[in-house]
């Protein structure tokens, strides 16, 4: 679980996120280990997402509908449709985050609630007035 952590933090915010963000694309093992403590992973992993939540509040439509050009770890360059590219981030972040939700089950372990659904119930629950329910 570890290992799959790290690769979040690799793919999804140290390799992706600064394609979008930044237009560099660095050159990274998927399978490095850039952070070893648990505790400093979470962290970091956590920041990651309020910096892409940050990101996505300033793109325009026009961008979002645009393309984004990148280079693979071989150095070949690729140009993708924005948002489709976008979704494969937080689609490929939502597999392993599956997995991970997996092995903690098999482990007897009670996992989180990852249904999108449910996220926005709550949030819709939460914005409603205590009176209102």
């Amino acid at each position: 679980m570890h290992g799959t952590l790290n690769h979040l933090l690799v793919g999804e915010h140290a390799l992706w996120f600064r394609r979008f963000a930044d237009g560099v694309s660095p050159s990274l093992a998927l399978d490095a280990e850039i952070e070893s403590d648990r505790a400093a992973l979470k962290a970091r992993l956590i920041d990651g997402a309020a910096a892409w939540l940050a990101e996505l509040e300033g793109w325009s439509d026009a961008r979002l509908q645009g393309s984004l050009a990148y280079q693979r770890m071989n150095g070949e360059a690729v140009t993708l449709p924005f948002s489709a590219a976008l979704t494969h981030v937080f689609n490929h972040a939502t597999h392993h985050r599956g997995q991970i939700t997996a092995a903690l089950t098999a482990m007897g372990h009670r996992c989180p609630e990852l249904d999108m659904v449910f996220m926005l119930q709550q949030e819709a629950a939460a914005a409603t007035p205590q009176e209102a329910r």
